[in-house]
């Protein structure tokens, strides 16, 4: 039994001065990139990030970012401003529709950034940004994304040529 309790103790101790292959500090980096990129959707009215990008890393998977964006936030409610009338709603929508498409991009854009920033995940792991878009009740928001996700191996997100075969976007 004591022998058994040493040797666990002995496979914590190892486990626990194993340093992880990307530090913490690292991911704080790759969040605030991750923040100053997905807002930057039009420099007269730029994307509103809600709260900070969060990233985990996960050995064997890769890198895990989340944010949450309002692509159009000048149309949020307030008290200044009256109801929207019907083809104010539908101006809104278009506009969010175009601001997604946008924001697609430069989520793209901040993967091969991020991308190149994390000399720890290996090249065939995965790196992955999430984005959860909010809609308010008045909006018509049907058949448009609440979260988008896009992902890639590292080794294709650093070889241009490979990124259109292999990236991959899903939408909730």
């Amino acid at each position: 039994m004591k022998v058994a309790a040493g040797l666990l103790a002995g496979i914590l101790l190892i486990a626990a001065s194993v340093s992880p292959r990307v530090t913490r500090n690292t991911l704080v980096t790759m969040e605030k990139l991750a923040d100053s990129k997905v807002g930057q959707l039009d420099p007269n009215s730029p994307a509103e990030v809600l709260g900070l990008t969060r990233g985990v890393y996960l050995d064997g998977y890769g890198a895990v970012f989340t944010a949450e964006v309002d692509p159009n936030p000048y149309a949020a409610p307030n008290p200044f401003r009256p109801s929207y009338k019907e083809p104010e709603l539908e101006k809104i929508r278009s506009q969010k529709l175009a601001r997604i498409d946008v924001l697609k991009k430069k989520m793209v854009e901040s993967l091969v950034v991020i991308a190149k920033g994390l000399e720890g995940v290996q090249p065939g792991e995965q790196v992955v940004l999430a984005v959860t878009i909010p809609y308010y009740p008045w909006e018509k928001s049907a058949g448009m994304p609440r979260q988008i996700m896009i992902q890639a191996p590292k080794s294709a997100l650093l070889n241009p040529t490979k990124l259109e075969a292999t990236l991959k976007i899903q939408e909730f």
